[in-house]
Parts: C-alpha cells; sequence; structure tokens
C-alpha cells in the first residue's frame, strides 16, 4: 500500500543487518537457499530437502539442515556446526577474522584449515564473478564434506 511507505522506509531506517554477523543459526530445506553468510551449502543429505508441493501445510513432514556458525576474536577461530549438509564451502573474510595471524576453521568438530592464511586471488576472483559483490569480498575458501 503506497501511503505505508513513509513509515516502513522509517523503520527499515533504525534497523540494520551486520553484513558479517559474527554468530547465526540457519535452517534450509530446499536447495535454492544455500548461502548463509559465507556458508554455501553444496549439498543437503538425502531426505532433507523436498518438493513445495510434497511438504505438509503446516511444515510437519519437513527436516531442514541446521548451520550455525560462531567465531571467537581472541583465538580467531570460526566454529561451524551443521547436521542435515553433506558438502558445504567457507568463505572467510577479513571482516570475521584476523589475517595477519593463525586462525582456525572447524566444521562440527574436525579442524578443516589451521594456521596462517597465504594470499591467493582466486578465491576472491571466482566469488566476485559468481556473486558481483565488491563490498563483501572473501579471501580464503575451505571445501568440507564427501
Amino acid at each position: 500500500i503506497p501511503e505505508e511507505a513513509p513509515t516502513i522506509m522509517q523503520w527499515m531506517d533504525k534497523h540494520r543487518r551486520d553484513p558479517v554477523p559474527k554468530s547465526f543459526e540457519a535452517q534450509t530445506a530446499r536447495p535454492g537457499d544455500a548461502r548463509f553468510w559465507g556458508v554455501v551449502v553444496q549439498e543437503l543429505t538425502p531426505g532433507r530437502a523436498i518438493s513445495p508441493e510434497s511438504a505438509d501445510t503446516y511444515g510437519k513432514n519437513i527436516k531442514p539442515a541446521r548451520i550455525s556458525m560462531t567465531t571467537s576474536a581472541l583465538g580467531n577461530l570460526v566454529n561451524i556446526t551443521a547436521t542435515g549438509v553433506n558438502r558445504m564451502d567457507v568463505w572467510v573474510s577479513p571482516k570475521l577474522v584476523d589475517f595477519s595471524k593463525k586462525m582456525e576453521i572447524r566444521i562440527n568438530k574436525t579442524s578443516y584449515f589451521k594456521g596462517l592464511a597465504k594470499p591467493d586471488f582466486a578465491p576472491l576472483l571466482t566469488d566476485l564473478r559468481f556473486r558481483g559483490d565488491r563490498q563483501q569480498l572473501y579471501w580464503l575458501k575451505i571445501s568440507a564434506g564427501r
């Protein structure tokens, strides 16, 4: 409704989403909903994604994949817990961790990267090519799963 636009814009002006949250929780049951602040789901576990016409009206037969991420600034640690995900990519930004110090990326309690990240333009340029977002650049890509 056009007359509500000024009120909506006032409300939006007071609410800003953090472009690089230090922690989050997300759920997905659709292959198209795969990107969550640098965590990209490549493959869901069978049975986690169902077609919309197969879903119960109240969603009782949906078992979404769950992803949570927390970071520790002191330890330069990114800790990801995922259920219902076979494969994922984790894109790490310098806004999330300090690249001048040693860091660790853990997925489901397994360390996938530990140490100093070596500068490499390949992940940055690949991400820029796919998303076209020059504001949120990722410097490191970690792949996990089968």
